[in-house]
């Protein structure tokens, strides 16, 4: 993939964007038509994947695709290339559609390429919060508590609020909510988190409604008064995903409910790590995990891009071994509520909880509503 030529990279690119406009054209006619279309929407998200797969070795583009999404896009785009080997078989030579279609079988077969390298060797790529990290992040971060649990328990007000945390983890906000009796549900794309959240809600003899989900791909039947992302993990979604999430989310708030996401802002203080670097060693349920980490600031896109390796370690040998790639879109405040206006939120406001997570410590919430509360006021 590094020896491919920036012609090639550039043909390779711009064939899966005409492919990707040519399947989201088809999709928005046989949407018009009431037809099918449940195998040209699992064509357009394999073929997307395959573009975030070439951007990703070629530009160095964060992505958020874990290995059963490249497992099943690499099915989906093996399965395209007969068809279009038959068609240029059909072809005549020197034809611009002759073209098209090397370009196209071209692009099919570098982002094959592509996933086979990153899944290469069994580690596990982009996979957020697998077995050994969601035990540490549980052994650091169980139950919200605090200035922090306060805030959004202050934003639920009567007994029949439905609220719905997105990106939920392993329910360290979701799991207090119930316990006050808060009609809550969650979601999130880490089935280790998830089990935790559900093993932890046996605990308290809760019984948490959480399932897997993309929040890109969230579509609800129901609309919630309460929506809220905290911690930060709306900022894991790279940029090309942030407009479809928000109105995912907003189809799903009731037309008076309330939107809050905390986001990571850009700061003057980053350290850059460009090797790993040993950070933490800790015991968990008498296993030990060794933490290790690379960290990179990329300004031109706005991201801070930071590896996490976890390691399991058993009489001083590697048992097993976890590499997370964390791709944080860091914001301008003026620059989020813009985004957050675009996609049709009013009444926008920015919170800051100080000692939100600890003494010293702060943290920023954007609030918005899909109507503008302030007017009528006197």
């Amino acid at each position: 993939m590094e020896n491919v030529s920036e012609r090639i990279q550039s043909q390779s690119i711009q064939a899966l964007e005409s492919t990707i406009r040519k399947s989201e054209n088809a999709l928005t006619q046989m949407t018009q038509k009431g037809a099918n279309t449940t195998l040209i929407e699992k064509r357009l998200k394999a073929l997307r994947i395959g573009l975030s797969m070439l951007e990703h070795v070629w530009q160095h583009k964060p992505h958020p695709y874990t290995s059963g999404d490249l497992i099943e896009a690499r099915s989906v785009l093996t399965g395209l290339m007969p068809s279009i080997d038959n068609s240029l078989a059909k072809a005549k030579e020197g034809s611009p559609q002759r073209t098209l279609l090397i370009r196209r079988m071209q692009a099919l077969e570098l982002a094959v390429q592509a996933m086979d390298e990153l899944m290469k060797g069994g580690t596990p790529v982009n996979s957020y919060y697998g077995e050994l990290c969601t035990k540490i992040y549980e052994s650091d971060k169980s139950l919200a508590e605090g200035r922090e649990l306060d805030f959004y328990l202050s934003f639920v007000d009567r007994t029949d609020m439905r609220v719905l945390e997105p990106m939920c983890g392993n329910g360290r906000m979701l799991i207090p909510f119930m316990q006050r009796g808060i009609q809550i549900e969650g979601f999130d794309i880490s089935e280790d988190m998830l089990k935790v959240c559900r093993e932890k809600g046996d605990r308290f003899n809760l019984k948490p409604h959480v399932y897997y989900q993309k929040i890109e791909d969230f579509v609800s039947s129901e609309q919630f008064d309460l929506i809220m992302i905290p911690f930060g993990s709306f900022s894991l979604l790279p940029s090309e995903l942030v407009n479809q999430s928000l109105a995912n989310l907003q189809s799903a708030l009731k037309a008076e409910g309330k939107l809050l996401l905390t986001i990571m802002l850009k700061g003057n203080n980053v350290e850059e790590i460009p090797e790993w670097r040993e950070t933490d060693r800790k015991v968990v349920n008498d296993e030990l995990i060794v933490l290790s980490k690379k960290v990179q600031y990329r300004k031109e896109q706005s991201m801070l891009v930071t590896e996490l390796k976890y390691e399991l370690v058993k009489d001083d040998k590697i048992q097993k071994t976890e590499v997370m790639n964390f791709p944080l879109r860091l914001y301008d405040m003026r620059e989020f509520e813009d985004i957050l206006r675009e996609n049709g939120f009013q009444h926008i406001h920015l919170h800051e909880v100080k000692d939100g997570y600890g003494e010293g410590t702060y943290f920023h919430i954007f609030e918005c509503s899909l109507s503008d509360l302030s007017q009528g006021a006197t």
